[in-house]
């Protein structure tokens, strides 16, 4: 294959590998698994249930629709699961997990977060801002949701070992979109939301 490369899947389940430079792997549709290899690499999901590799490098992987396995490997990566529910690991580096609208993580299919490094990485929510009008609201972090819009919380289940940060867009007082954590955040502000 040869380097700084685009290649592309087939609407069956494929399997994709970049090179030792910077790639570009699109899945389309099947349950694909990409693998960037070296370089600064960009992977593309599409439809189906995908597995993404990034790799050694600076990579940026998009799940696309469908519950995906997003792993960044080493490298300061960036993460976006997009639709459906996905298992998103950083790896080594310091990475972004980044959220687009609030059908990539809705609360009855959410995101988890497998090795979130406080500290290092970051959440990024900042286009969350935008309610249901089109109108800027700030994202808010409360202790309950008390029906104003874009209120967020979190809370920790032991049973479950999860941190969960709640998002109520709306103001109807529930949480419309969650992100799950494995493990316990002591403290909001421990955790970096670019909000």
């Amino acid at each position: 294959m040869p380097d700084n490369s685009m290649r592309y899947g087939t609407d069956k389940n494929d399997d994709l590998y970049g090179s030792d430079s910077n790639d570009t792997l699109f899945g389309n549709n099947g349950d694909d698994k990409l693998s960037g290899g070296k370089g600064n690499d960009i992977l593309f999901g599409g439809c189906g249930n995908d597995h993404l590799s990034g790799g050694s490098g600076d990579d940026k992987l998009f799940g696309g629709s469908g519950n995906d396995h997003l792993f960044g490997d080493s490298g300061n990566d960036n993460l976006y699961g997009d639709k459906g529910a996905d298992r998103l690991t950083g790896g080594e580096g310091n990475d972004t997990f980044n959220y687009l609208s609030l059908d990539d993580s809705l609360s009855e299919s959410p995101d988890t977060i497998t090795d979130f490094e406080m500290g290092k990485d970051k959440i990024d929510i900042s286009t969350l801002n935008i309610d249901p009008d089109d109108n800027f609201v700030a994202i808010q972090l409360v202790d309950h949701f008390t029906h104003r819009k874009n209120e967020m919380l979190f809370s920790y289940s032991e049973q479950e070992n999860l941190t969960k940060l709640m998002l109520d867009h709306d103001g109807d007082g529930v949480g419309e979109f969650q992100i799950n954590i494995i493990g316990k955040m002591n403290d909001i502000t421990n955790i970096k939301l670019l909000m």
